[in-house]
């Protein structure tokens, strides 16, 4: 309840979210068994030395480069997790069942991209394939001038009149004279924008000609770098976009065009055979569940309610796996769909790990680095999370309606459409034989031949298929998620409507609204479990934040000049 003292309150991230970029030297050795003096020192700190191999192995599993701007900074962070992943391992914490499940993910990430390029690497293209595709695109060697974006989105509320319309054009005349004033422009989106770019910062990327609605197009093209825009009307709401940088238009080489061609082709093949992995390694799982008791709010995190394989899997877990999807919390009504698929995913990833071990992939050097410095990172987030958790107070009653207060926006309840959809991908081959068969299967679906769901069982590549295409309710930003064209479309329609052919990225989408939700402006009792929570994370956040920096200082790395 709110305002109760709790003396270890748990308002921390999942593993991974509190850790730092930091390596796993101590792990590194153990498995290699390389004493550090036999190559060169990079940095020295109170209790031991960064060596040349381990820093270079640290870069290669970040994917970054050396910057000697950046070294002492990389190296503080080497030595942070030498010294406390290296105490949280000697004091046992990586037997307990959370810090095991995290151990034994982070195994999984590091083995499923290795066997990715284990996968890509036996993909041979032949030459003469290569021609054949060259001769197809040359037409497309031209690549047209981009401009790199980023957006701060106001949204208007469905039915809102021009007074609401005025108002929200004024508030967003005021958030662009605060970023000609020079207040950061991502800082701002964050803060202000209802579009999921905010989680970016704004960045919308490197965007080509015929990507947005023409009118927004015509400003964006129209902007130099580190100019911002106009406030922007549309039917949707208002826009202001910053140009952050602006790409030539250019030629490929024919060097760089059988690279792209053979890059392509690769991606394809290897998503191909991953398909196929999937389908063969979960057909070959058993999968068990007990939908009920997680259903049941008085069920222990700790009780069994499924199964892969021979694995069992806790309520704790499952809460995990389905949080990993975005798909809820599992006490709040979660569908079996959601269940079954993300056990299903489990059992991809456990098979996959097992394929690259018997593969012999976990014992390629670098591979088996990759591995160390995932484990040691898990183990570090331990150990600042149990320091955080005993330091961390609670949030009073009164902080937390301050917060609320202050971010009305957070807490807002979105339109919701209850929804079923029909997706079909796009071969860039042939796409407008995939349209036209799409327009046809439209018209059947019309004229009462079918129904909607026997299509999407029938047709559609959307994860929803099986459950004939219905996605039951969905909030306004996840059907943003599915792409501008769509939400367009969405936002046209009522209730009972079947949409049109939807062309979106490379995917063909046909979309059937069932009702329709407005958004809700709760108050704070309805949302205070919620508020508490954010404001929690927040404070736990900030807090592993400063007991890193405090752990860093007090360590005293120093580089060592070669």
């Amino acid at each position: 309840m709110i305002g109760t003292a709790r003396k270890r309150p748990r308002f921390f991230p999942a593993a991974g979210a509190l850790a730092t970029a930091a390596g796993v030297l101590v792990a590194t050795l153990l498995a290699c068994g390389r004493p550090a003096h036999e190559t060169d020192v990079v940095a020295v700190y109170d209790g031991g030395t960064v060596d040349r191999r381990e820093y270079e192995s640290w870069l290669a599993y970040k994917g970054v480069p050396d910057d000697a701007t950046r070294r002492l900074a990389f190296a503080e962070k080497i030595a942070l997790t030498e010294a406390h992943a290296a105490r949280a391992l000697e004091a046992g914490w990586d037997t307990s069942p959370p810090v095991a499940r995290s151990l034994e993910a982070a195994e999984r990430r590091v083995l499923t991209r290795a066997l990715r390029r284990h996968l890509a690497a036996e993909i041979v293209l032949p030459r003469e394939e290569i021609d054949r595709l060259l001769d197809e695109k040359r037409d497309k060697l031209v690549k047209p001038g981009k401009v790199r974006l980023r957006n701060l989105f106001k949204e208007l509320p469905p039915g809102a009149g021009a007074e609401e319309r005025g108002r929200l054009r004024e508030e967003m005349e005021r958030l662009r004279a605060r970023l000609l004033a020079g207040e950061d422009f991502a800082v701002l989106a964050r803060a202000e924008s209802d579009s999921l770019s905010r989680h970016r910062g704004g960045r919308l990327g490197a965007v080509a000609p015929g990507q947005l609605h023409p009118e927004i197009e015509e400003i964006a093209f129209a902007l130099g770098p580190g100019e911002i825009s106009e406030v922007i009307e549309t039917r949707a709401g208002f826009t202001l976009l910053r140009c952050d940088a602006v790409v030539d238009a250019r030629t490929l080489s024919e060097a760089e065009a059988r690279q792209r061609i053979r890059d392509f082709q690769t991606r394809r093949a290897v998503e191909d055979r991953w398909r196929e992995l999937r389908t063969e390694m979960v057909a070959a799982t058993e999968i068990g569940y007990d939908l009920e008791a997680m259903r049941n709010p008085g069920t222990s995190r700790d009780e069994l309610v499924g199964r892969v394989g021979g694995r069992e899997v806790s309520l704790a877990e499952m809460d995990g796996l389905l949080r990993a999807m975005r798909a809820g919390r599992v006490p709040d009504g979660v569908r079996e769909r959601q269940v079954l698929a993300a056990l299903e995913g489990l059992a991809f990833g456990m098979g996959v790990a097992e394929r690259a071990r018997r593969l012999g992939l976990a014992e390629r050097p670098e591979v088996a680095a990759a591995l160390s410095w995932a484990r040691s990172e898990v183990l570090l987030t331990e150990a600042v999370r149990r320091r955080a958790e005993d330091e961390l107070e609670p949030p009073t009653e009164t902080e937390l309606r301050e917060f609320f207060a202050e971010h009305p926006r957070v807490f807002r309840r979105p339109p919701a459409y209850d929804l079923s959809v029909l997706r079909l991908a796009v071969d860039p081959e042939s796409p407008r034989e995939q349209v036209l068969a799409a327009e046809e299967g439209l018209a059947a679906l019309r004229a009462g031949d079918t129904t909607f769901a026997a299509a999407a069982r029938a047709s559609s590549q959307h994860p929803s298929s099986e459950a004939g295409g219905r996605l039951g309710w969905v909030p306004r930003p996840r059907v943003a998620a599915m792409g501008p064209a769509v939400l367009r479309t969405v936002s046209d329609m009522a209730a009972g409507d079947t949409s049109e052919v939807v062309l979106q990225d490379r995917g063909l989408w046909i979309v059937h609204l069932h009702d329709t939700r407005p958004a809700v402006e709760p108050s704070f009792e309805e949302v205070a479990t919620e508020v508490e929570a954010r404001v929690g994370t927040r404070r736990g956040n900030e807090l592993a934040a400063q007991i890193e920096r405090e752990l860093i200082e007090a360590l005293d790395v120093r580089l060592v000049e070669n």
